[in-house]
C-alpha cells in the first residue's frame, strides 16, 4: 500500500486554465520536475539568476527544487499543460536548468494525450517516452555529489514533508551531521525551511481549492496552533489565509 501511495504522489498531470493574469510565488522550490506546454497565452519564469520567457506553443521544463516566480498572461484565456514527476531519468548526473525546449509535433501531440488520460502505468510510460524525446534537446550542466544529495532530499521531503532528519539521512545513506553540513554549504534553505515551505504550499492549495475551515487546515497539516499557522502563512505569502481566499475569489 505504501509503495502505491508513493507512486501516485510521484506524478501530477494537470491542465491549468486561467481567466486572468496570474502570479505564483514558488520560493519554497518546485516540488517535482515539470514538462509543460503553453497551449494559450504566455508565461515567464524568474529565478534568482535568470528569466525564461515562454510563448504560446512552447514546451518548457522546470527542475525539482527550482525557486522561482511565475507570471502568466494573455489577451484571452490562458492555458497550459503541466506534467509533474519526481524521478528524472538522469544517468549522466546532469543538471537541467529551467528552459524552453526545442519542440516537435510528436512531443506536443504526446503531451496532449498524457493530459487527458488517467494516471496509470500506461500513461506514466508515455511520460517517460516524452522524456526520451525532450531530454536530448535540453541544455544541461554537470551536477556534483553534494548537489545530488540536496536534490534527493528535496524529492524525499516532497513525497512526505514530515520525514525526520534521521529518516532522511538513513534513506540517503549518510549521517545526520553530513546532511546538515551539505545543506549549509550547498543550499540557500535549510531542511526545516524546505519542509515548512512545502507544507505551506499545500495549505495554500487547500485554501484556494476547497472551503475547508482554516482551523481544520491548520490541524490537518500539523501546526501547533491556528495562530501559529496564520503567522507562518503570512510570513511566507505576504497575505493571511483569509486574505488569500479573498484574493482568489473564494
Amino acid at each position: 500500500m505504501k509503495d502505491n501511495v508513493i507512486f501516485c504522489k510521484s506524478f501530477v498531470f494537470k491542465t491549468f486554465q486561467l481567466k486572468r493574469y496570474k502570479h505564483n510565488d514558488i520560493s519554497a522550490g518546485a516540488p517535482r520536475n515539470f514538462f509543460a506546454l503553453m497551449v494559450k497565452g504566455t508565461g515567464k519564469l524568474c529565478t534568482e539568476n535568470e528569466t525564461v520567457n515562454i510563448r504560446e506553443g512552447d514546451i518548457f521544463f522546470i527542475p525539482s527544487g527550482c525557486r522561482y516566480h511565475s507570471y502568466w498572461g494573455g489577451e484571452n484565456d490562458i492555458e497550459f499543460i503541466s506534467l509533474g514527476f519526481l524521478f528524472m531519468p538522469n544517468f549522466e548526473k546532469r543538471y537541467y536548468p529551467p528552459q524552453v525546449i526545442e519542440k516537435s509535433d510528436d512531443a506536443v501531440s504526446l503531451m496532449h494525450e498524457i493530459a487527458v488520460s488517467p494516471l496509470d502505468c500506461v500513461n506514466v510510460g508515455r511520460l517517460y517516452t516524452l522524456a526520451g524525446m525532450l531530454i536530448p534537446r535540453m541544455v544541461h550542466g554537470s551536477m556534483g555529489k553534494q548537489s545530488e544529495l540536496v536534490e534527493k532530499v528535496r524529492r524525499l521531503i516532497a513525497l512526505d514533508p514530515y520525514r525526520t532528519v534521521s529518516e532522511l539521512a538513513k534513506e540517503c545513506t549518510v549521517s545526520e551531521s553530513t546532511l546538515y553540513s551539505t545543506f549549509k554549504k550547498h543550499s540557500r534553505e535549510s531542511i526545516g525551511e524546505i519542509r515548512k515551505g512545502l507544507i505551506l504550499e499545500k495549505a495554500k492549495e487547500l485554501l484556494v481549492s476547497t472551503d475547508t475551515p482554516i482551523e481544520e487546515i491548520s490541524a490537518r497539516l500539523r501546526f501547533s496552533s491556528s495562530s501559529y499557522f496564520r503567522k507562518c502563512f503570512k510570513e511566507h505569502f505576504g497575505a493571511s489565509p483569509r486574505e488569500m481566499r479573498q484574493k482568489e475569489g473564494l
